[in-house]
């Protein structure tokens, strides 16, 4: 039924006069390359578009500061026995929820080469479906963003970090010996439009 309404729907624009603008995220992937360039092929004078978050474009802007490369990096929650997020909802929304949650799905079952689960820690501003699976989950405003992910950086030994005022500080000590103990093997994301965060 959606395929023969989308058809009757797009019908007008196979003419070279009907202007059909396509909008999607970034595409990277050959593939969807091939699949994007053939659609445009079907409705002469179709644009593309690529929109992308804000968020996405702190984190591009992040990385290339840290790691001189402006991209986004690929998290490795497979291998995490701790994460952090802060307000990256990457069981549900955040850049790729599907691959992410296989992989940390994986980190919390225990088998005979995992005696322990991973720990999901969450400091977001809504509920999200990250959050809702969080063993542990505050609720922060936004404008506490910055305090939280600088003070979690200061815990855990990053230097030239400013210390910003906030009342989570038992929280941020907590969580920063999560990290701590789980160095090598611990994770922090964020889903901040923010840099500085990123």
């Amino acid at each position: 039924e959606l395929d023969d309404e989308a058809g009757k729907l797009l019908a007008p624009y196979k003419s070279a006069g009907g202007q059909l603008l396509v909008v999607s995220k970034r595409i990277t992937g050959p593939g969807s390359n091939a699949a994007l360039k053939q659609f445009l092929a079907a409705f002469p004078g179709a644009r593309h578009v690529e929109f992308e978050p804000a968020e996405l474009s702190a984190l591009r802007a992040a990385h290339k500061l840290t790691h001189g490369v402006a991209s986004v990096p690929q998290p490795m929650f497979a291998s995490a026995e701790v994460v952090v997020s802060l307000g990256a909802d990457f069981l549900g929304t955040w850049l790729q929820p599907v691959a992410f949650s296989k992989a940390w799905a994986r980190t919390r079952r225990l088998s005979s080469e995992r005696k322990t689960m991973s720990r999901l820690l969450v400091a977001e501003t809504q509920m999200s479906l990250t959050g809702t699976n969080a063993d542990e989950r505050v609720r922060v405003l936004p404008a506490e963003e910055r305090a939280i992910a600088f003070g979690l950086a200061r815990r855990v030994g990053v230097a030239g970090v400013p210390e910003l005022a906030t009342d989570k500080g038992k929280l941020l000590d907590a969580w920063a010996q999560e990290l701590r103990g789980a160095r090598g093997r611990a994770l922090v994301v964020s889903g901040s439009a923010d840099v500085a965060v990123q």
